[in-house]
């Protein structure tokens, strides 16, 4: 893990030498470093590098671009990831309202199932079950929708959160 770190941080200074500071490219170099370093669990850095990684984005794409809104998933998992489940919430809802502009209308989306299975995993953190189970359905129902097979690990993923619903309801913990 620590070698993708140094790779990617090699990455990125070579690319800076090259195309200067200001490069619009240089945002997914920065976006790959973040996840490196939340793949690592150093959530300080990783927090940083995907706000300058956003910021850039936002900058050169504007604000309803699919890669800012990967991005803001993002963020909001390192949040999740630190015990933040309120700054967590809020930016995965900010993510949400991206996916459903760029997608106008389109109701089944695997990036809009990913994002609703998030906000679940969130509001399950919370204690709001019943909220994070019609996240979860929501998000199995676009990801069956959008085609994705039965073991695509969004998929998978959304199952076993619904199961833990269950699991809980049936044990008398909802």
């Amino acid at each position: 893990r620590k070698e993708a770190i140094h790779s990617f941080l090699g990455s990125l200074n070579y690319k800076v030498s090259v195309l200067g500071e200001d490069h619009p490219s240089l945002a997914n170099t920065i976006h790959n470093v973040a996840n490196a370093y939340s793949e690592n669990g150093q959530y300080d850095q990783a927090m940083e590098a995907y706000n300058e990684s956003l910021r850039r984005k936002q900058s050169s794409l504007g604000q309803n671009h699919p890669s800012v809104a990967l991005t803001l998933n993002n963020i909001g998992a390192v949040h999740l990831s630190r015990g933040d489940c309120n700054a967590s919430l809020k930016v995965h809802l900010k993510a949400l309202k991206v996916w459903k502009t760029v997608f106008r209308g389109k109701r089944s989306h695997p990036n809009l199932a990913d994002t609703h299975n998030s906000i679940g995993m969130v509001l399950k953190q919370q204690g709001e079950l019943e909220k994070a189970m019609d996240h979860f359905t929501a998000a199995l129902r676009m990801y069956r929708e959008g085609g994705a097979k039965a073991d695509h690990p969004g998929v998978l993923s959304t199952i076993r959160n619904i199961a833990d619903f269950e699991h809980a309801q049936a044990i008398g913990l909802s």
